[in-house]
């Protein structure tokens, strides 16, 4: 075989690897290019199209806070037996909120009105005490009047004569009897007491 002969065949063959390579090499290229551009591109949600009525929606951003803040506390203590509204409700005048248990608080009303019902027993006694009193006082001051005008009375007659002296001592025996009976009777009222 000539040499020419082997070449040609030879030649052929790597014409068409290279012309293969070619081709393969621009196939991948291409390939690429096209991954690439799927790669870039965004990804976009799509949604179908329909007639509808819209509302505009309205947000708005802010804080809050109340107008005042009050603390209650109970003027009683107790149990809390029933608790009607919670942290941040809104409550009117005379609204119950909640429930003591008022066992404790019974028991202590029930206990004073027994201690006022023994003191109005006690002012009673002491209101009759000063009656008693007074009623004495006027006695007193009566028997004191009935005394002086019967020493003055028996004095006068024993300037007369009518009477003897005794009489008239005796008179005036009653009479200062009468008017330490009148001082000491305010004292009697205040040791009462």
């Amino acid at each position: 075989m000539s040499p020419s002969k082997i070449t040609n065949p030879f030649l052929i063959i790597i014409f068409c690897s290279f012309l293969g390579g070619c081709f393969s090499n621009q196939e991948t290229e291409a390939q690429e290019e096209r991954g690439q551009t799927r790669a870039r591109l965004p990804s976009v949600d799509v949604i179908r199209v329909e007639n509808a009525t819209a509302t505009p929606s309205r947000e708005y951003i802010g804080n809050t806070a109340p107008q005042s803040e009050i603390i209650l506390r109970s003027q009683a203590e107790g149990q809390l037996l029933n608790l009607a509204v919670n942290v941040g409700d809104r409550v009117s005048q005379g609204q119950i909120i909640g429930q003591l248990d008022d066992t404790i608080l019974q028991s202590a009303v029930t206990r004073s009105e027994g201690e006022l019902r023994a003191l109005e027993a006690d002012l009673a006694r002491a209101m009759a005490q000063i009656n008693d009193s007074k009623t004495a006082v006027e006695s007193a001051r009566a028997e004191l009047q009935q005394a002086q005008t019967d020493a003055d009375r028996l004095e006068q007659l024993y300037q007369e004569g009518a009477v003897p002296r005794r009489e008239v001592e005796v008179a005036k025996t009653l009479e200062n009897t009468a008017i330490q009976a009148v001082a000491s009777a305010p004292n009697f009222n205040r040791a009462n007491q």
